[in-house]
């Protein structure tokens, strides 16, 4: 048996919230409204200086990550689509620690521990900049091991 949820429609005319505030030097406003039974429906942020700050960030030398957050909170982005992108482990850097698990286990036990089902999901995790350092490592070793 399949369930299915049936879309809740707000009323044409309804309530809502609005508030200011300030992260990172700019202002942002917020919007929302209820269903009836008080429940959140539906949330609308809102930056107009988002591009002029994108330009000054780059020129400040401000992070990509920075940046990113700043694109998520454009008024075309959905806050379904930003939850995702910022929750998406993809979209976070690989921990150090994941790194040198693998490392140390192809020290002890030879590249034949890449096939490891744990080395496999960690490598699955990682993203491209902890495969390439990896990989680096890895001929490293090989090639201290033929010196």
């Amino acid at each position: 048996m399949s369930s299915s949820r049936i879309r809740e429609r707000l009323p044409n005319r309804r309530a809502s919230e609005v508030f200011d505030f300030e992260v990172g030097g700019l202002t942002y406003t917020a919007s929302f409204a209820r269903f009836a039974d008080g429940k959140i429906s539906k949330v609308f942020l809102n930056n107009h200086k988002c591009d002029r700050a994108d330009e000054l960030a780059r020129q400040q030398h401000v992070s990509a990550e920075t940046l990113r957050i700043r694109r998520l909170l454009s008024d075309d982005i959905s806050l379904e689509r930003a939850w995702y992108e910022i929750n998406n482990p993809r979209n976070r850097p690989t921990p150090q620690i994941t790194i040198e698990a693998v490392i140390h286990s192809v020290r002890e036990r030879c590249v034949a521990a890449l096939d490891e089902p744990a080395n496999i999901e960690r490598l699955r995790r990682c993203d491209v900049r902890a495969l390439t350092l990896i990989n680096q490592r890895i001929a490293k070793l090989k090639d201290d091991s033929h010196a």
